[in-house]
């Protein structure tokens, strides 16, 4: 909590709502509107900020792949991402990954988590 504490503070803003996981947090500041994502993974971190107010859009990226087994077929996630798109079309878009199976082998609720934050954003630049 403090990793994204110090992010809001450090852009003059304050959470308004925040959700923890073992390796990274994600936090809003709905007045504003901005999104503060932090993520530790071993000895790297990532830390960002994203002002809704140039944003268009935000999405889930779910890349996944379907195994085939005795049992049937089964879809397996690798990565999870919640994309923000620019409406400057130069700019690149800004993704926050919530699951990467070569760092996390499991799922532990980040695929819940990361469609609650996308219906939650989009709503939000929606408003703005």
């Amino acid at each position: 909590m403090q990793s994204l504490s110090k992010i809001a503070t450090d852009n003059n803003c304050n959470i308004s709502q925040y959700e923890l996981f073992a390796n990274f947090g994600i936090g809003v500041d709905i007045e504003k509107p901005a999104v503060f994502f932090y993520r530790k993974t071993g000895e790297s971190v990532s830390e960002h900020y994203v002002d809704l107010k140039e944003f268009l859009s935000c999405k889930v990226l779910n890349v996944s792949r379907s195994l085939t087994s005795k049992s049937g077929n089964q879809k397996v996630i690798d990565k999870l991402e919640l994309a923000f798109t620019s409406a400057d079309k130069n700019k690149p878009q800004i993704r926050l990954e919530f699951f990467d199976a070569n760092v996390t082998p499991q799922l532990f609720g980040e695929l819940q988590s990361i469609q609650k934050w996308a219906i939650q954003l989009s709503e939000l630049l929606k408003k703005k």
